[in-house]
């Protein structure tokens, strides 16, 4: 599962580099999309006790500003 959501953040991501979405508050939807898949990946990682796996979605996650959304990584943490 964790491969075919790499795919998935892949594909979005190619296409926002290519310029495709023109209005920045749709950029902001896919990117927040990217982030969603991000998080859905890292409670795969906890499931699968992938720290390495954990620990790199989160560092993607502060590198790319979502400190907003920081709490959804501790959520999935405290069900665990």
């Amino acid at each position: 599962m964790s491969a075919e959501i790499t795919s998935a953040k892949v594909k979005i991501n190619d296409i926002l580099q290519k310029n495709i979405i023109q209005q920045s508050h749709d950029t902001n939807r896919i990117e927040y999309f990217v982030h969603a898949l991000r998080v859905f990946q890292a409670e795969f990682a906890v499931q699968l006790k992938d720290w390495d796996l954990l620990s790199q979605q989160i560092d993607v996650s502060l590198d790319k500003n979502f400190y907003t959304l920081w709490d959804n990584y501790s959520l999935i943490c405290r069900n665990w």
